[in-house]
């Protein structure tokens, strides 16, 4: 069947953290009377930007969700205009070894597809999964992603940078590989949980899986 690796998006492909934050402030504010607190929306992080509103601000769910695409929208070209140094071209790789791509998030497909559209990764990924409204659904989608692509868990890997992703992969049976090339990444924590598997380059994490064909 040969090998699929997934990935995350936010810290993994590209810096996203910081606009996400800001946008998601900005936009509800108005309806708050104040800005989120950090913890409010660390809270949350995993699922989609419309749940997270949802869960943040209900009473104005829908105007905070419009109004942070907007903001991301105009956001992204500055805060984020490119993807991390090298992703694009190991992508390219693995996909030119055989190996098959697909992204699971907790972006919303909205913002996701902001995304690929300023970041050029339209196209890049023929399976993908985004956040669910109430929680973080990648224990779940990693088993849907086996049971539509037909590989054991032992051909599958998932690539994340944060401790929910070795949690939620180790649940689904597949192997989490840590990537720890963000800013934002928390380094120990990713070697306290996944002490032999925490890269700190795509290269680095590239050759990894190229030699496990």
């Amino acid at each position: 069947m040969g090998l699929v690796v997934a990935f995350d998006f936010d810290g993994t492909l590209a810096d996203t953290m910081e606009m996400c934050l800001r946008a998601f402030c900005q936009a509800a504010a108005p309806y708050l009377g104040r800005e989120p607190t950090l913890p409010e929306l660390v809270r949350h992080f995993g699922i989609a930007e419309d749940g997270m509103a949802r869960k943040i601000c209900p009473a104005h769910a829908a105007e905070v969700h419009e109004g942070y695409l907007d903001l991301y929208g105009q956001l992204h070209p500055t805060y984020c205009p490119a993807l991390f140094p090298g992703v694009r071209e190991g992508l390219a790789r693995l996909k030119e070894a055989g190996v098959r791509l697909a992204l699971i998030t907790g972006k919303g497909e909205k913002s996701l597809a902001i995304s690929k559209r300023v970041l050029g990764l339209e196209g890049v990924f023929p399976l993908e999964f985004t956040g669910g409204l109430e929680y973080n659904r990648k224990a779940e989608q990693l088993k849907e992603l086996l049971a539509v692509t037909g590989v054991a868990p032992s051909e599958c890997l998932y690539v994340g940078d944060v401790l929910s992703d070795i949690t939620l992969s180790r649940e689904a049976g597949i192997t989490c590989l840590s990537a720890a090339w963000a800013p934002t990444a928390d380094v120990n924590e990713l070697k306290a949980h996944n002490p032999d598997l925490v890269f700190f380059s795509i290269e680095e994490l590239v050759a990894y899986i190229l030699a496990r064909i």
